[in-house]
């Protein structure tokens, strides 16, 4: 009675337009790191288990949003937050249930600062890891039915040994019989100045990293 007379609530909410967040801490978790277990109660009474690093006195609440773009809202719930880093996992609807979403290159923690590409059916993911950005990677996934599956992605950090030179690569996903093989399609070699004083220092890698992927 307690999960019906919930999820009816979590409905109404979101018929009126307002997130549901009934999550709840349960336990802990982690062998050197506090990470914290929550249970969130979905709209259709369903309870998700997740793992966070953010404290129960300050956890982002789970929104609900259309991520796979197929007209019916799904769950998008932060798992990390950092200064610039923003880190989620995704719930999708499948029709009868709520299934959390994989991802087959990236960070293990989440998908971090995601942007939504509804008219390509692209999901694009990117970091910040330092020097104002330009150490960074980059994803563009789509979806495999519940999944979602790297099409292509950029990766620019420091180069081998080197402090003062960062090393951008672009690499394409291509798949086979024997599975998933990440091609290297592009690569150059900027100084630490060049990406601090230009502000079209990146403009390669971006061009080659959408390439086709939109018109």
């Amino acid at each position: 009675m307690k999960k019906m007379i919930c999820a009816m609530l979590c409905i109404g909410l979101v018929l009126a337009g307002i997130s549901c967040t009934a999550e709840e801490l349960v336990g802990f978790s982690g062998k050197y790191s506090e990470q914290y277990i929550y249970r969130y109660t979905a709209p259709n009474g369903q309870e998700i288990y997740y793992v966070s690093n953010e404290p129960e006195d300050g956890p982002a609440a789970p929104v609900l949003e259309d991520v796979n773009f197929d007209g019916v809202e799904d769950i998008v719930i932060p798992v990390a937050i950092g200064a610039s880093n923003f880190f989620s996992v995704f719930y999708v609807w499948n029709g009868e249930e709520y299934v959390r979403a994989r991802w087959n290159s990236g960070s293990e923690t989440g998908l971090p600062n995601y942007t939504l590409y509804p008219e390509e059916g692209y999901v694009v993911c990117e970091t910040n890891d330092g020097y104002v950005g330009a150490l960074h990677q980059r994803y563009i996934y789509r979806w495999d039915g519940t999944d979602l599956e790297v099409v292509r992605y950029a990766v620019s950090d420091l180069e081998e040994g080197s402090e003062d030179n960062i090393h951008v690569k672009v690499y394409e996903a291509n798949y086979g019989e024997e599975g998933q093989t990440d091609t290297l399609i592009w690569e150059k070699v900027l100084t630490v100045e060049e990406t601090a004083n230009d502000p079209n220092a990146f403009d390669e890698e971006r061009e080659v990293l959408w390439g086709d992927l939109i018109s």
